[in-house]
């Protein structure tokens, strides 16, 4: 697998991937309003602070990952992270999580990398913890999800605790 920059030109894929408003709001919070629209995405790409990816299987495809709120030399978070569903239980996830790390530390040079989680998502948990990230202090931040409360937990990983 190889990350290579996302582009206007995922968009068309990566959107056939969330099908449903709350897939939507799994994926990326508050970050997009459904449907994800092309304006949306390019909005998304341009953000100064983020830089963001496409996951490549053999030329194709297989998920997506940004690392955004940079500060220079201090911390970024990673966020948007979604695998086709043709990969899914493949390790996808953990091998662009890897490579997004891999980048933060050694190319960006943070020190600090953070992530939030709804609490539902026991897969994500999973592969987040075996990355080296642990649980923060508890979040009581809440998304609404129609009229039931999504309860997100913040992860941390900083470059001293971390083992490539």
């Amino acid at each position: 697998m190889k990350l290579r920059h996302a582009g206007l030109e995922d968009f068309e894929t990566i959107s056939q991937w969330i099908g449903t408003k709350d897939e939507l709001k799994q994926w990326s919070g508050s970050g997009f309003e459904h449907p994800l629209s092309l304006k949306q995405w390019e909005k998304y790409l341009n953000e100064e602070d983020r830089q963001s990816f496409t996951a490549l299987l053999e030329d194709s495809p297989a998920g997506h990952i940004s690392i955004g709120r940079i500060e220079r030399l201090k911390t970024g978070r990673i966020g948007r992270v979604i695998t086709n569903p043709d990969h899914r239980g493949k390790k996808v996830a953990t091998q662009m999580l890897r490579e997004v790390t891999t980048y933060a530390f050694d190319r960006l040079h943070l020190k600090t990398v953070t992530l939030g989680v709804f609490a539902f998502n026991t897969p994500a948990i999973r592969v987040y913890e075996k990355a080296g990230f642990s649980f923060k202090e508890q979040d009581k931040n809440k998304e609404m999800a129609d009229t039931l409360p999504w309860h997100t937990l913040e992860m941390v990983l900083a470059k001293n605790e971390w083992k490539n």
